[in-house]
């Protein structure tokens, strides 16, 4: 058996440490961006937001828990006032200056751990983390799950990597076309290292907060996790 389906890695991706630079971190983001709109992980997210308002009419706030650009936020809020529902989104990162990156992307920014949201219990209607809780020991991710819980009024979205050896392999290949900067390349294979299987996502999710999960699997090597709190 594969050390991909083992046991997720332990590691500090280089963009993790506070020594990182300006210039890596905003490369790196961008890349993830680009990641996000050709691999996938916009596409599962907004899919997961819009079945968890199914039935919402109203305006909505929806805040984004480690938000890197406010990339999948604005997709969702699109998507969302193509319903007619308008939104106001929020984009949570662990420093200000990390914020205004998502600033032309979204509503409002807010600096703040997430493992300890400046926010109030039941403040905002809808919660969305991609890409973040991988970056967490289960303790920490476990935390991070219950404050996403603790400040949403209808439910929380996670979207994370499938912790796959072939994603690895199609991620060293597609790299160099896409031109992603060696940061990028270096934390994105050390991040799906650090991804989940599907159960994996599933029992850390219910351990921490006493939630009907929907853990999916989804096309290519991403996995959803979606809950509602009312």
């Amino acid at each position: 058996m594969s050390r991909f389906a083992a046991r997720r890695l332990s590691g500090r991706e280089a963009t993790d440490d506070a020594t990182a630079s300006r210039g890596e971190v905003i490369a790196t983001l961008r890349d993830i961006r680009r990641a996000n709109l050709i691999l996938g992980g916009t596409r599962v997210v907004v899919s997961e937001a819009l079945n968890l308002t199914k039935h919402s009419t109203g305006p909505l706030t929806l805040m984004d828990v480690g938000s890197g650009t406010g990339d999948i936020a604005r997709a969702v809020a699109r998507a969302l006032a193509a319903r007619g529902v308008r939104t106001h989104t929020i984009a949570v990162e662990q420093s200000f200056i990390l914020g205004m990156i998502a600033r032309p992307e979204t509503d409002e920014v807010i600096a703040g751990d997430a493992l300890c949201l400046p926010i109030r219990d039941r403040s905002v209607d809808v919660v969305i983390c991609s890409q973040v809780l991988h970056h967490f020991d289960d303790r920490r991710a476990r935390i991070l799950i219950s404050e996403l819980d603790r400040v949403s009024r209808i439910g929380v979205v996670i979207g994370e990597l499938q912790r796959d050896v072939v994603a690895s392999v199609l991620f060293r290949a597609v790299a160099p076309a896409l031109r992603f900067h060696p940061v990028t390349v270096h934390d994105g294979l050390l991040s799906i290292e650090r991804g989940f299987l599907g159960h994996e996502l599933r029992a850390l999710v219910r351990s921490a907060v006493p939630r009907d999960v929907v853990v999916r699997r989804r096309f290519p090597f991403r996995l959803t996790a979606r809950w509602t709190v009312n």
